[in-house]
């Protein structure tokens, strides 16, 4: 779709239909998908670096880095992070702070308590 849209409409244009079709598909449900690591990510990035190669007119070879920063669009895992840190913003009533957990006073006082397990039996029990 993009490539055939490429050589008819300006590149504003066709990364418009990027932003319209694609990006909103990659964001919704990332906060499910986006933490998981090897084959799926991969094949999606791939993907993701080919339409950005498309949009810029550039060779199949092309580094992507600079081309994701010259079109202002996310790679995966900035996505991912963007969207977590989104959601813990509007859900923050339901996060647990350390300073809840502990009476101590640290400079980690603030952040997010992540709750740890030493073992896979206790990590079963509470169903993760």
């Amino acid at each position: 779709m993009i490539k055939s849209l490429k050589d008819i409409l300006s590149s504003n244009f066709v990364q418009n239909i990027y932003f319209t079709k694609f990006h909103s598909l990659l964001r919704f449900g990332i906060l499910c998908w986006g933490g998981a690591r090897g084959e799926l990510t991969s094949k999606i990035l791939r993907i993701k670096k080919r339409v950005v190669r498309l949009i810029a007119g550039v060779n199949s070879r092309t580094p992507c880095r600079q081309l994701f920063m010259e079109l202002h669009i996310l790679t995966i895992v900035s996505l991912y992070i963007l969207e977590v840190i989104s959601y813990l913003r509007r859900h923050h009533q339901f996060v647990e702070l350390n300073s809840n957990v502990q009476a101590y006073n640290t400079r980690r006082k603030r952040d997010i308590h992540i709750q740890t397990y030493k073992t896979d039996l206790q990590r079963n029990k509470h169903g993760i």
